[in-house]
């Protein structure tokens, strides 16, 4: 197509139509070409390329390596996806590897650079908020959530990776990146580990700062050690103290920490559930219920699942609602209480039978039925069958 469209243009030298041809220049590099144009009655030339040049690389091949990074794929798979729509060989693997390597140093500069700031940011807001510190240069305290994820799902992953997220900003304080392999160790593993080559190599390797294994416990055990490590360095890292543990609510690595006594003896910390873990357990008692019952029949003869009964789509609604009952009475148990209460009762309520007493009284309420009692009509009733069930 873009050999024809080329073929209609005149030329502007000789002003002929229909005598300029497409090329393509033997100069390509990757998924960047040099196209020329040519008349063939002057033989008149203009060149231009596909993509703009950066220093020594084009732009486009470093985007495609940081796209394939993205997505989690390689070489072989953009490879296979250039023959199939009948696109040259893309690179070759030396070249990606420059191309990973520059975009790894540059996604590490970039994080360290946003990790600085973040601390920075959150110490100056804490100042700010508690004038009596202003004055002193000691470590501030902050809540921080952290969690860990791996490569694969289960304990058999090689690399894994924890974060620490303060509480408020959202922005990541710090992160750790723990790996049970190196790829250059095991290509270097059939050498005699006591043979000179074998030696000679592992002490640059490991001078070098080019050993990426830095952990030799399970897969299971890299939140508990990241954690530890993240705690440690706080204070010299951004003049801060994790003295509040937010953690999902099997989280083995706050015994750890406390157990590491990071800032002394003298400072606790303490742990707090994060909201988002706790709400989901509602959610999963409520499936866990819903698939015991299975098809055994209530109260009322009908099943708990079904239309206008215990459905996927009303546990999702009763898990959020459950959240913001916990999110908006933080300070007040009682109120807390009562708020997750509503929730049921509030669902459960019908025409003949009101159960409205939780729910917030006055004209302000999101409820209703408190806002006007003689013409609310309820919808949507979960049955009374369901109610005693759940």
């Amino acid at each position: 197509i873009l050999h024809t469209a080329v073929s209609w243009l005149q030329c502007p030298d000789c002003t002929a139509v229909d005598t300029l041809e497409l090329l393509e220049g033997a100069e390509r590099q990757g998924l960047a070409s040099k196209l020329i144009i040519r008349c063939c009655e002057c033989n008149h030339m203009s060149t231009f390329l596909t993509s703009s040049k950066v220093r020594r690389f084009f732009e486009i091949n470093r985007r495609v390596v940081t796209g394939l990074h993205l997505i989690g794929r390689g070489l072989s798979d953009l490879e296979k996806l250039c023959g199939i729509i009948n696109m040259p060989h893309p690179m070759a693997r030396n070249t990606f590897s420059k191309h990973s390597a520059a975009l790894h140093s540059a996604a590490v500069q970039m994080a360290q650079e946003s990790i600085r700031a973040a601390g920075e940011d959150i110490r100056r807001k804490v100042l700010t908020d508690s004038p009596d510190l202003a004055s002193t240069s000691d470590p501030v305290d902050i809540d921080v959530s952290v969690d860990g994820t791996w490569q694969r799902r289960g304990f058999s992953s090689l690399y894994g990776v924890v974060l620490a997220i303060a509480a408020g900003s959202g922005k990541v304080v710090d992160f750790t990146v723990k790996s049970r392999v190196c790829v250059s160790c095991q290509r270097h593993i059939q050498l005699d580990p006591n043979s000179d080559k074998y030696k000679c190599w592992k002490q640059k390797h490991i001078d070098n700062g080019e050993c990426s294994k830095n952990f030799d416990g399970s897969a299971k055990a890299i939140e508990c050690t990241g954690a530890v490590e993240i705690w440690r360095r706080s204070v010299s890292l951004h003049n801060l103290r994790y003295t509040t543990f937010i953690g999902d609510g099997d989280s083995k690595s706050y015994p750890d920490v406390v157990a590491d006594k990071p800032y002394g003896e003298g400072v606790e910390i303490v742990k707090s559930d994060c909201i988002g873990h706790v709400q989901k357990r509602l959610g999963a008692a409520l499936r866990r219920k819903k698939k015991e019952c299975g098809r055994r029949p209530l109260r009322d003869g009908k099943t708990i699942g079904g239309r206008g009964r215990l459905t996927d789509q009303l546990i999702n609604k009763l898990q959020n609602y459950f959240g913001h009952a916990l999110c908006n009475n933080l300070n007040d148990i009682e109120k807390m209480h009562k708020a997750v209460l509503a929730i049921l009762y509030h669902r459960s309520s019908s025409d003949n039978k009101p159960m409205h007493h939780y729910c917030p009284k006055g004209a302000a309420s999101w409820c209703g039925w408190q806002q006007d009692r003689k013409n609310y009509k309820h919808h949507n009733v979960l049955p009374a069958a369901v109610f005693q069930e759940i």
